[in-house]
């Protein structure tokens, strides 16, 4: 299937593709080159409403937790991509 068949499945995919082709960093690790991720994005919540069948909460007998993400691993973590420089998009 080309990207173009995917586009009426995927609205987003011409950009995607666009993203990770201008933005993609590999760096090498124990000599292994490992290509970094161009966008993170950050749940601060485990709270959700919708049923992607890829995620853990549509599965049958999903327990709903309300828990949040402590604001100081936010920061951690914001610190820690601005620091590698590695993406251009994060977002929460």
């Amino acid at each position: 299937m080309s990207s173009k068949d995917l586009s009426s499945i995927e609205p987003n995919l011409k950009f995607k593709k666009q993203t990770v082709e201008n933005n993609i960093k590999i760096i090498s690790i124990d000599g292994k080159k490992i290509p970094l991720p161009t966008e993170i994005e950050i749940s601060e919540s485990g709270t959700c409403n919708r049923k992607c069948v890829f995620c853990p909460r549509s599965a049958e007998g999903f327990e709903d937790k309300k828990i949040f993400i402590d604001i100081e691993l936010v920061k951690k973590v914001s610190k820690r991509i601005r620091r590698v420089e590695l993406l251009r998009c994060y977002s929460f």
